[in-house]
């Protein structure tokens, strides 16, 4: 069977302290929240800044793959790396020294097409993926529509557990319902929600603390523990009128403010919304509140989900990593 894994890099820091003093990533109850950052197609094609208008852009960046898994592991920043092409063995193997190092974990994400799966296939390809990849565990996305198989991802979970790994589950804001009807509230030890516009009503609102709540709420109808809830930052930047961008385009292309209220009006009519530094780092105070198990940041891999490089101050992950 062919591999369509994608590959995630999760680092947890317990009772992490630094030179600032005790991490301030710890809810209510005790728990460490964990910080996530997703990276599509390591080894392969590198993230960097997106614009419509190029010349508004930095230039890109001559950097390797070890500089950029180094800066974000001693950077406490947690990884989601994704599968492109057949992954480096050498570049992974270096990767899960790195992780082992930090105390972290690396999950493999299966980007499955429920309607042509072979449970017996996967079952055996999984259980040689493991050995040649050292994963702690796998995690598969909610199908789009309820025309897709469902018994896939019950499948997925029933491998995990007995190739004693993790499973987790990623799905948009509003998919609780369907999360709900199909019973998957409790099957995952992981559950990723992210927090995505999908009416036009939640254009203006979808980056507040307010509309996370509701979502939050939501999803324990579903179910799920907030123990075992991941809330996932999008870097859209969502129009009013026209075409929707990214973070680095509502940056670079509109001078938006880094560090202002998420929005900008980009031309005469025409206002974009997104997560801006202050608005992802308030997140990290709801999902205190909420005691969930951590903030995910969503990766770079095209127009609308595009940050600034890690490195660079005015990035989103560089102000949730440093977020104190």
């Amino acid at each position: 069977m062919r591999s369509i894994l994608q590959l995630f890099l999760l680092l947890c820091f317990p009772g992490l302290a630094t030179s600032q003093g005790p991490s301030e990533f710890t809810s209510p109850h005790g728990n460490n929240l964990e910080l996530y950052k997703a990276i599509n197609f390591p080894w392969n094609v590198k993230e960097v800044p997106i614009c419509f208008n190029s010349t508004l852009c930095p230039r890109e960046a001559s950097y390797t793959w070890d500089h950029y898994f180094d800066y974000l592991v001693h950077g406490k920043i947690t990884v989601f790396p994704e599968f492109y092409l057949p992954w480096d063995k050498t570049g992974f193997e270096a990767l899960r020294r790195r992780v082992d190092a930090g105390g972290g974990k690396i999950l493999a994400d299966l980007r499955l097409n429920s309607n042509y799966f072979n449970k017996t296939a996967f079952l055996k390809s999984a259980a040689t993926f493991v050995k040649d990849y050292r994963v702690d565990g796998f995690f598969v996305r909610l199908p789009f529509n309820d025309a897709e198989a469902f018994q896939p991802l019950e499948d997925v979970f029933e491998a995990a557990k007995k190739l004693n790994i993790l499973s987790s589950l990623w799905f948009s804001s509003d998919d609780w319902k369907r999360v709900k009807e199909k019973g998957l509230g409790k099957k995952a030890d992981i559950n990723f929600v992210t927090l995505w516009p999908n009416y036009a009503d939640q254009i203006q609102d979808f980056n507040t603390d307010c509309f996370a709540g509701a979502v939050i709420n939501n999803v324990t109808k579903a179910g799920i523990d907030l123990n075992k809830l991941v809330m996932t930052i999008p870097l859209l930047a969502r129009a009013n009128e026209h075409s929707d961008s990214g973070y680095s385009g509502a940056i670079y292309d509109c001078g938006g403010d880094p560090k202002g209220n998420g929005s900008i009006a980009c031309s005469p009519g025409d206002d974009f919304y997104f997560f801006s530094q202050r608005r992802a780092i308030d997140k990290i105070g709801v999902a205190k509140k909420h005691g969930l198990h951590g903030i995910a940041l969503s990766g770079g891999d095209f127009l609308l989900a595009a940050d600034l490089y890690p490195w660079d101050k005015d990035s989103l992950i560089h102000a949730l990593a440093a977020s104190d």
